[in-house]
C-alpha cells in the first residue's frame, strides 16, 4: 500500500486564522460568545489562542457566522500516515 499523508489541523495557527477572520469581518468575541449563547466568552479565547479546536457543530455555525468555508477556517498540516 502506497504511503499517503494525512492531514493534522495545527490548533495554534487555526486559532490565529480563526481571530484574523474575526477581525477581517468586524466581529468581536463578544459577538461570537451571544451567537453561541455562551455564558462566557471562555470557549471563544480558548479556539482564539489555539488551546482548543471548536466541536464541529459549532465549527460549522463560525463559519456560517464569519461567512467562508470550514477549510478557510481549520489550517492542517500533513504528516506520513
Amino acid at each position: 500500500m502506497e504511503k499517503k499523508q494525512f492531514p493534522v489541523i495545527d490548533m495554534k495557527a487555526t486559532g490565529q486564522n480563526i481571530k484574523t477572520l474575526m477581525n477581517s469581518a468586524d466581529i468581536t468575541v463578544s459577538d461570537v460568545q451571544k451567537y453561541f449563547g455562551f455564558a462566557n466568552p471562555q470557549a471563544v479565547y480558548h479556539w482564539i489562542n489555539g488551546e482548543r479546536i471548536p466541536q464541529i457543530d459549532n465549527l460549522l455555525a463560525l463559519s456560517q457566522l464569519l461567512n467562508v468555508s470550514l477549510e478557510k477556517i481549520l489550517i492542517y498540516n500533513f504528516r506520513d500516515g
